[in-house]
């Protein structure tokens, strides 16, 4: 019989989340909408690196629902925060961009 460590079943989870946010955006890729939540259909680029994220002016709605209402984020933009260029420049906005209901425990630097 062999026993699963802590390690492999919390490596096991972080790559069946992996898969689950590739899996999202692939079916966001298909039918883009506007990442501040308003549900607008976006025009489906030819390739999705070009892909249009927002609405004209909507990346301002994003901006302001994460500074006042950091829990209302969408959570397609949570998944696609890699591909929001003004997090870079205004990283004090990140908080409301990273995953709410998990939190990393920090290991102590001696623990193996």
């Amino acid at each position: 019989m062999v026993s699963t460590s802590n390690r492999s079943e919390s490596m096991k989870a972080a790559w069946d989340a992996r898969r689950s946010q590739a899996a999202e955006v692939a079916a966001w890729t298909e039918h883009p909408t506007c990442l501040c939540g308003c549900g607008a259909e976006l025009k489906k680029a030819k390739s999705p690196a070009s892909q249009s994220n927002f609405k004209a002016g909507h990346d301002a709605v994003l901006k302001a629902t994460a500074l006042k209402r950091p829990n209302e984020v969408p959570e397609i933009a949570r998944t696609m925060r890699h591909r929001l260029g003004f997090l870079k420049t205004r990283p004090e906005l990140m908080k409301a961009f990273t995953a709410t209901g998990v939190r990393r425990q920090r290991r102590s630097p001696g623990a193996v």
